[in-house]
């Protein structure tokens, strides 16, 4: 999915309702405040109207009823329910002029096919039409993952966390109780290999941006006695940075390139400060030190853990595959990422463009999805950061690769990180 929509966006679940509509839907907003300016979903804000129910909002391309649950969540907007007669007009509506069938003209309208009322000669299998009264579905439960992934009830029930919005991002989680937390830590850990969250992999519970590598490299702070021992890692924080991201200082410098990435991508304008780190996190397909990315022994079902982790977990906007093109030739491994990774080629790249400060390197990118349909960018950076060009003293060619990389993102779609 490009990060950028070509068309008038879509809502967030499906667009079609297969059965009569749920009472939670047969809501109207009442009342409309003024929006704060900027962020709290700001982008379609302007379309919604007092006497809009949910359903219309549920149904209408442009417009998006989590939206409306969400602004009135932070007081923006108040909702009523229907009365009896706009109850039944609406449903009466739905139904296509019969409110008390099974909803087979509405259905065709949208060009499905009821096959509970259709010509049986075309189906095999008669389905039991749907009845008029409509209890309440059934808690659909956790998300639907393969085996050894992390995910489930806890990240599908807060679903805020993981929103395009650095400030709904942060405020989420910081709003998270000790008992929210832990159970959402638990859900990320579930099928990890390793005793602990893996060592060299610091995050938050929600970045936007994670970066990918091979494994914690070779260049400890001094006076690291981790760096022998290999102890876990502490957990993901929830609205603050990662210790780890924020103050670990190595020799050669890679930790402050990560924050100088993180920092130029989630706050341009300089005005969040370390919450723009409490965005950003890393993780690697091993915990082994190891200085060369092709010599790096990938265990299939940890590096698959940590794929899905990233993808349904985690869930960033944006992945940065750091040092990994040589890795990524083992077919083994490439395998994984497209299969973790739906609809990823590696071999075919959506973008590709020459870094500007030496074209003999480039970005490539591809436009993917994560958990729930979210947009996910692929990016594999044009060489790792110990590497020439990214040797310099005085750092200039990381940050002009990072500003470059920002300036391609903007461009594109210049709210993804609202």
């Amino acid at each position: 999915m490009a990060l950028k929509r070509t068309t008038e966006p879509q809502c967030a679940s499906a667009k079609v309702l297969t059965r009569r509509p749920h009472p939670s839907l047969l809501r109207v907003i009442s009342r409309k405040g003024k929006h704060p300016g900027r962020a709290y979903r700001i982008k379609r804000w302007d379309r919604y109207e007092v006497g809009m129910s949910l359903l219309h909002c549920r149904e209408t391309a442009g417009l998006d009823h989590l939206d409306v649950l969400y602004y009135e969540r932070h007081g923006l907007m108040a909702l009523r329910d229907m009365t009896p007669e706009e109850r039944r007009e609406a449903l009466f509506r739905w139904d296509g002029d019969n409110p008390t069938g099974d909803g087979e003209r509405a259905s065709s309208a949208r060009g499905e096919v009821n096959v509970a009322t259709s010509d049986p000669a075309r189906h095999r299998t008669r389905v039991k039409p749907v009845p008029e009264v409509q209890t309440r579905p059934p808690d659909p439960g956790p998300l639907p993952m393969d085996k050894g992934t992390s995910g489930g009830k806890v990240i599908a029930t807060y679903n805020a966390l993981w929103g395009a919005s650095r400030t709904a991002r942060l405020a989420s989680a910081l709003a998270l109780t000790n008992e929210q937390l832990k159970a959402v830590h638990g859900d990320l850990c579930r099928g990890l290999t390793e005793p602990g969250w893996p060592y060299g992999s610091a995050s938050s519970i929600n970045p936007l941006v994670v970066l990918l590598g091979a494994s914690p490299g070779t260049s400890p702070q001094r006076g690291d006695r981790n760096y022998e021992a290999r102890k876990p890692f502490d957990l993901p924080t929830a609205g603050e940075a990662h210790q780890h991201v924020l103050t670990y200082n190595d020799p050669r410098g890679f930790w402050d390139k990560m924050r100088t990435l993180g920092r130029t991508l989630l706050d341009p304008e300089g005005t969040i400060g370390d919450d723009a780190l409490a965005l950003f996190g890393t993780m690697n397909l091993s915990t082994v030190a190891n200085s060369r990315a092709s010599d790096v022994q990938v265990a299939d079902r940890f590096a698959r853990w940590v794929l899905h982790t990233i993808r349904n977990g985690l869930r960033p906007r944006v992945l940065v595959l750091l040092g990994l093109t040589t890795r990524l030739k083992d077919r083994a491994l490439s395998s994984l990422f497209e299969e973790v990774f739906t609809g990823l080629d590696l071999r075919k790249p959506k973008r590709e463009y020459a870094l500007e400060v030496d074209p003999s390197f480039a970005f490539r990118e591809w436009d993917l999805e994560a958990a729930r349909c979210s947009p996910l960018l692929l990016v594999a950076w044009p060489q790792h950061s110990g590497k020439p060009p990214f040797v310099d003293s005085t750092g200039y060619m990381w940050r002009a690769a990072c500003e470059q990389f920002r300036t391609k993102l903007s461009s594109r779609d210049p709210s993804l990180f609202d």
